[in-house]
C-alpha cells in the first residue's frame, strides 16, 4: 500500500503552547508561549521567521508592541513573554511571516493584581497564635490553620524542616493544616508558594514541650510510679491552656470525662490538680485518682 504525503501550502507547521499562565496584570509578570516550526518533513525549521500578535491590553514584553517577529533558534523553537496591566484574557496568534495558514491561536490569563501575599492568622480551635514562634507545646495529633492574604489564594504548602514529624494539608480556601504527629527535634519550617502568583510566605515554631495524656486514672502515688519527673508542672498545664485554650476542644483530652488532672506539685498529703478547661488549680486528697499529663522524650 502507497502512503500518500500531503504537503502543507506553506511548507511549514506550527505548534504552539503555554508554558506559564495566569501572570498577575502588574505590567511585569510574564505569562510565556513557546511555539516550534517544522517543514513539510516534520523536521526542526531553523531561522523561520515567526509573526506574533496579541489582542486586548496585552504587549509582547521583548519591544512592548501588540506585534513583533522571532526567527526561530536551530531547534525550530521560539519563546516569547507577553505582559499586561489589565485583568483580563487575550489571544497570542502566532503564523510564519505571510503563511496565513500556518496560524496559532492560544488564549492566556492575566489576573487583578492582588496585595502582596501574606500570613494573616495562625489560629486553633480556640486561640490566635502569635504570628511567629508558636505553638512551643504540643501533643499527638494536636493541629492548627495557617491563613493568608493577598495572592491568589492558591497556596501550596510543604513542611522544610521536621517533615518526619509536621506534616500540612492545603483546604479548599487555600489555608494550610498543621498537625504535629511526633515531637520535632528541631525547629519547624513551613512555606507556602502561590502557585499563580509565586510568591513565598514561611512559618517557624519549635516545640519545647512535647506532651501526652494517660487516660486512665490513678492515685498520685501510682501516677507518680510510672511518669515521675515527667508529670506536669502547673506551670506547663497553664502553658497548653495559654497557647490553645480548653484542651477539651480536641482529642485525646475530649474523651476524658474529669476535667482535672495531677500536677507534679506535691505534698505529703495533698497534691495540685490542674483542671484543663478553664485553668483553675485545686488541693486534692494523695488518694483521690485523675488522670494526668506527662512530657515526652528527653528534654
Amino acid at each position: 500500500m502507497n502512503r500518500i504525503h500531503l504537503r502543507s501550502e506553506s511548507g511549514f507547521h506550527l505548534v504552539a503552547k503555554i508554558i506559564e499562565n495566569d501572570a498577575k496584570a502588574d505590567g511585569t509578570a510574564e505569562n510565556i508561549v513557546e511555539v516550534y516550526c517544522m517543514d513539510d518533513d516534520y523536521y526542526s525549521a531553523r531561522n523561520v521567521d515567526i509573526l506574533v500578535r496579541v489582542s486586548g491590553n496585552a504587549l509582547l514584553k521583548r519591544n512592548g508592541q501588540m506585534v513583533d517577529h522571532y526567527y526561530t533558534d536551530p531547534a525550530g523553537l521560539v519563546r516569547f513573554s507577553v505582559i499586561n496591566k489589565v485583568a483580563e484574557q487575550v489571544n497570542v496568534t502566532s503564523e510564519v511571516f505571510r503563511e496565513e495558514s500556518t496560524q496559532q491561536v492560544l488564549p492566556v490569563n492575566f489576573i487583578a493584581n492582588s496585595n502582596v501575599m501574606k500570613i494573616s492568622q495562625v489560629v486553633n480551635t480556640n486561640r490566635l497564635f502569635r504570628l511567629t514562634g508558636e505553638p512551643t507545646t504540643a501533643w499527638p495529633g494536636a493541629s492548627f490553620r495557617i491563613d493568608t492574604t493577598g495572592g491568589s489564594g492558591n497556596v501550596e504548602w510543604n513542611v522544610v524542616q521536621s517533615s518526619a514529624e509536621v506534616t500540612i494539608e492545603s483546604d479548599s480556601q487555600g489555608s494550610g493544616i498543621v498537625t504535629i504527629h511526633n515531637r520535632p527535634r528541631q525547629i519547624c519550617l513551613i512555606e507556602g508558594t502561590d502557585r499563580v502568583t509565586k510568591e513565598k510566605v514561611a512559618y517557624n515554631f519549635q516545640i519545647t514541650s512535647f506532651v501526652n495524656m494517660d487516660a486512665t486514672r490513678r492515685s498520685i502515688y501510682q501516677t507518680e510510679s510510672i511518669y515521675g519527673s515527667n508529670i506536669l508542672s502547673p506551670g506547663a498545664y497553664k502553658t497548653l491552656l495559654n497557647q490553645w485554650g480548653n484542651l477539651r476542644a480536641y482529642a485525646p483530652w475530649n474523651r476524658i470525662t474529669r476535667a482535672r488532672f495531677w500536677t507534679n506539685d506535691t505534698g505529703l498529703i495533698t497534691t495540685t490538680s490542674f483542671n484543663i478547661t478553664d485553668g483553675t488549680q485545686e488541693w486534692e486528697v494523695n488518694a483521690t485518682v485523675l488522670n494526668v499529663a506527662y512530657r515526652v522524650g528527653s528534654y
